[in-house]
Parts: structure tokens; sequence; C-alpha cells
């Protein structure tokens, strides 16, 4: 199911009006105007007033439960029928993690943040539909004189609230922006996004005026009314799948709401939209780890090498390592920091088309090869050499930390590559996306953390010995590579915020 342009479309033309009656939203008039509406309503209103429901919309619930009840009723709403008809049968969204089974979830996910929340995902919605069926029956009791239609079955539900959430448009279906909405037509349009990748539509909710085909009187009389206006964002040729962009988003959010994943989820400076949530050590707060520039990779790098600094006194008594998370040490230094990092503006978006590139082989977390340049055999940056001792200390426990969050996963070697190879959005590919993409930025933090260590000790590339705290299995992605100009570019700014630029 796509939407495809018949002929050359120019960018600014209005390919579609959708009249806001067509719209299912929680305030529709198919919704709010009948009596199971209604009383569904006062179900949900009440769970949510007595504090009962999952940290969910209750208006996407409120939806679902709607439309699982049409869906089984022949005499429904023309309207809410017609669009019914256009949405894929319900096994289409079995690519979506909350409706995996158990060894689908630990084999293909084992390892990821990710899993943790699926299986969230899973009880809070059993959940949410225990309590609101509680409340619909304790309404049936209390008025007996209305019908006693039962709510649909929990399968019914699950299969729309899919639909639900994997479908909806976010604001779109009030004009101030508060209630979302299914939209005929527009929710065909599919996800695309990247680098070198170009947004098709824009499209936003308003009112205008429209010639109907036929009025009652006859006339084709322009009247006023509130539609969802799409317009091309650029020039489509003729035979184009016209695309939508649902935003910058990991491929963790990518599956868990829609069922699929892209591969090199990067934008066009570089900076990957998948974000791994690294727990340095038991205990720790989770950390956010990006790939990409500086900018993006700075501060994740510090706040994860912080837990290890925290350890002893390897956070103290060094003007570059103090005891914050983003490496200032004076009161006027975050502003130095950042002003450092946003200098990311000028670099030349050209050679940032692709997050993971040739020219370095994992192995380099081992070895030592490709840091460049003069370390150095002098630590003259102002810190005493058992300030250094500790922080090299504290370089080489991250470094171990995150070869072991490498090794975690269960989908590895044969088997992802495996999962690579199918290249058809099932959930053994969808998996493998992810987890490939979480590899490969523990491995430039890890990189980064080496490289920076040897320096401090003042290794040079020739006589570099190898990384003792690198417990990763390279075997397992022997053929990855990663951006070296990321991660020189992190170990720059590390070494020029809080090492006063030592080489």
């Amino acid at each position: 199911r796509s939407v495809k342009t018949t002929s050359d479309v120019s960018a600014g033309t209005i390919l579609m009006q959708i009249p806001s009656s067509c719209l299912l939203s929680s305030n529709a008039e198919c919704l709010t105007a009948t009596d199971y509406g209604i009383r569904l309503i006062d179900a949900v209103n009440l769970a949510a007033q007595q504090q009962r429901l999952c940290t969910r919309d209750t208006s996407d619930l409120l939806l679902a439960f709607f439309m699982a009840h049409a869906a089984s009723q022949s005499n429904t709403n023309q309207i809410v029928s017609s669009y019914l008809a256009t949405l894929p049968p319900p096994i289409s969204y079995n690519g979506i993690p909350r409706r995996w089974n158990e060894d689908q979830l630990t084999s293909l996910l084992g390892g990821t943040s990710l899993l943790r929340q699926v299986r969230a995902d899973q009880r809070d919605l059993r959940s949410d539909y225990d309590t609101i069926s509680a409340s619909w029956n304790a309404g049936n009791d209390q008025n007996t004189s209305t019908s006693t239609t039962p709510l649909p079955s929990s399968q019914q539900f699950d299969d729309m609230f899919a639909a639900v959430s994997s479908r909806g448009f976010a604001g779109l279906g009030s004009d101030d922006g508060t209630i979302d909405a299914m939209v005929p037509l527009l929710d065909l349009l599919d996800h695309r996004r990247g680098a070198g990748c170009k947004k098709d539509v824009r499209y936003r909710r308003t009112r205008t005026s429209i010639v109907p085909s036929k009025q009652d009187n006859g006339t084709h009389e322009a009247v006023s009314a509130v539609v969802v206006g799409v317009v091309a964002d650029r020039d489509l040729p003729a035979g184009s799948v016209v695309h939508d962009t649902y935003g910058a988003k990991g491929n963790a959010q990518l599956l868990s709401r829609y069922g699929f994943c892209i591969d090199s989820n990067v934008e066009p400076d570089g900076s990957s939209n998948d974000v791994v949530e690294f727990v340095a050590k038991e205990g720790s707060p989770a950390v956010e780890l990006r790939a990409g520039p500086k900018a993006y990779t700075y501060g994740g790098f510090v706040r994860a090498l912080e837990v290890f600094l925290d350890d002893g006194d390897g956070g103290k008594g060094h003007d570059g390592c103090g005891g914050d998370s983003g490496g200032a040490t004076s009161s006027d230094e975050p502003d130095d920091m950042m002003a450092f990092l946003n200098q990311c503006d000028e670099e030349d978006a050209g050679g940032f088309d692709m997050l993971y590139g040739n020219g370095m082989d994992d192995k380099e977390s081992d070895d030592g090869d490709g840091d460049g340049g003069d370390d150095g055999d002098d630590n003259d940056d102002g810190g005493s050499a058992e300030a250094i001792k500790a922080e090299c200390t504290a370089l080489g426990r991250l470094s171990t930390a995150l070869g072991r969050a490498r090794d975690r996963y269960s989908l590895k070697g044969k088997d992802l590559q495996e999962g690579l190879d199918k290249k058809d959005f099932s959930p053994q590919y969808c998996a493998a996306v992810l987890v490939q993409s979480e590899r490969r930025t523990l491995q430039l933090f890890q990189l980064a953390a080496d490289k920076i260590r040897r320096r401090l000790q003042g290794e040079r590339e020739e006589g570099g010995s190898s990384s003792s705290s690198s417990s990763s299995n390279e075997e397992d992605c022997s053929s990855t590579t990663l951006a070296q100009v990321h991660v020189d570019e992190l170990i720059e700014a590390y070494f020029a915020i809080r090492h006063n630029g030592l080489r």
C-alpha cells in the first residue's frame, strides 16, 4: 500500500485535501454521538480518573477500542467502515516487537535496552485492557437500561492499538493540536529519512475553501471546510512513491512503534539517530551514547568515564578531570566547551554522508593502529602523574565495560550476518540492523577510550602496547568499519577541553 504520482508534480502543488469529517479521533462525531461511544468514553475516563491506567495516551486507548468494536459490526458508520477497509490485515503489525513471542524477544533483542521496554509495553497494554474492561463492566452494572454490548476481545483491541500507534498523526485531530487522529490516505505514506534523503511532502490542518463535486441544490459553490492539506515539498516525477518522514527517530523507536528499522539511520551531519543506553557498571545510571561528530559523542563519553573516575581519587586533584560530567573546572568553562563543540557547524558535511565508512578495522581497539600524530613523551598539561595514572585506569575500565556491553547481545556472529542479509523487514532483519548499529556505537567509544589512554601514557603508534582493557570479541564483527573521523574528533575534543590540547 503506497501513494504514487501519476504525472509530474511541481513543488508547492496541493496533492490532497482531506476533510476533517473523514478523520477518526477521540473527538470525532462518529464516536461521541453514539451510545456505545459515550459509554466507552465514560469507561476510559473513569479508569484515568482513578489513576489505574499505565502511562499511555488515553485517546489512543479509546480510539483503539472504538475501531476494534466498529470492525466487528456490520452496520457501522460509513466513514469509519471506509477507513477500516484501507487498513492492512492485522498480521502486518506482527513486526512490532510487542507482538513477538518470548523466544523471538530473547534471541533477537537480548542485550538491547529495547527488550526491557517491549516487556513493559506488553505488560502495560494488557493491564490497560483489563482496567478499562472492569470500568466498562461496572458501568453496565450501574445502568441496566442500556445495551450490554461487550468490549472487543483483547486480541481485537491489540490489533487496533497497533494500527493507532503506528498510523496515527499527532495533533491533526483538533485545531489546537492537542488531539491525534487517523488520517485516510496520508497514513499510506511510508517513512524515509537519513543522509541524502529529501522531504517529499508537508502537511497541516487548516481551513480552506473547497468545491464539492455535487451539493444538494445541484450547484458547485465553494464552501469553507477544515482539511488536512498535503503539499509537495519538492518536484516529484511521474511514478514516484510519495514518502513522509516520521522525524529523527532511532531504530529502537522505529521498531517498537512501527515495526521496521532502516539501515544507515543517519542525519545529514553524520550523527546517528540510534542511541545506546549504556550502563557502565551495576547500580550506575544509564548513559546515552550516540555516534557522530564531537558535539554528539563528547558529553556521553565523559559522563560514562566519570562513573569510573568516581571510584577513587582519579577525579580529584587534576584540573582536567574534575568530578563534573562536562569536564569543566571553572564557572566559565562550560561556555568554552560548547563553543568548541559547536565548531561542528563549520565542518565539511560531505564527509559525513555515511556514518560507517571504510578505513578502520575493529581490531584497532586492541592494537592501537591509526592513532596518528605524536602522542608526546610527557604530560605538560599541568596534571600530576598520579592523576594521569588514575585517569588511565578509569579509561581502561571504561573500555572493558564497553567491550562487555558489545558482547552481551544474543544476536551476533553468523546469526547477526544472516539477519542482515535478509533485507526483508522481518523481525530477524530489523533486530540485526538495530544490534549492529548499537555494537558499532559501543565500539566507537571503546576505540576512543583506548586511544586516549595510550596517548596519556605516552605510547607512540609504532611502540604502543596492546590494550589489555579491551575485552570485546573482535571476531564477532571483524568486517565492521567505523568513521575514523568521528573517533579522531572525539579524541581531539577530549584533549582540547580536559588537557589543554595535550598532543
